[in-house]
């Protein structure tokens, strides 16, 4: 049997699907045993080693000086606060709701990125996409259009 050839992009989209989508419930059920900065700690510092592990054992060359400095304040910024507020925020908000606001981050990135007096402006082609994708998470939130109860 021959291979589809967009075989490939089709298993990483369900794998995104499947990690991603999965994350929140993961959260969830792991806040009923662990304190939240806990959880956050043991986690970031577990997918960190494997990471730099899988790297080194590459030969990938790792950061150093300024590069190191500003990944550490991005990845500080974006796991540490960023990630940190959702998992204190699934201690009151359902996990479905989490992801689903989660999933809208995009478009305050690139909104705030085309407000920069450098930042790329945005065109045709991205607020047609921006669009499909706000009314796609809308309708997870609208009742009874099929996304379900979040109460």
């Amino acid at each position: 049997m021959k291979h589809h050839p967009n075989l490939l992009p089709y298993a990483a989209l369900c794998a995104v699907c499947l990690f991603w989508g999965t994350t929140y419930l993961g959260i969830r059920m792991a806040l009923e045993s662990f304190p939240p900065l806990l959880l956050v700690g043991t986690r970031y510092l577990a997918s960190g080693a494997i990471m730099i592990a899988a790297a080194m054992a590459a030969r990938v060359r790792l950061p150093r000086g300024r590069e190191l400095l500003s990944a550490s304040l991005t990845g500080l910024m974006t796991l540490g606060v960023g990630n940190g507020c959702l998992v204190f925020a699934q201690q009151i908000v359902p996990s479905g709701v989490a992801g689903l606001i989660l999933t809208i981050s995009p478009f305050w990135m690139v909104g705030i990125e085309a407000m920069l007096l450098r930042g790329e402006r945005l065109h045709g082609p991205a607020i047609a996409g921006m669009l499909i994708g706000l009314a796609g998470a809308a309708l997870l939130f609208a009742p009874g259009a099929g996304g379900g109860s979040f109460n």
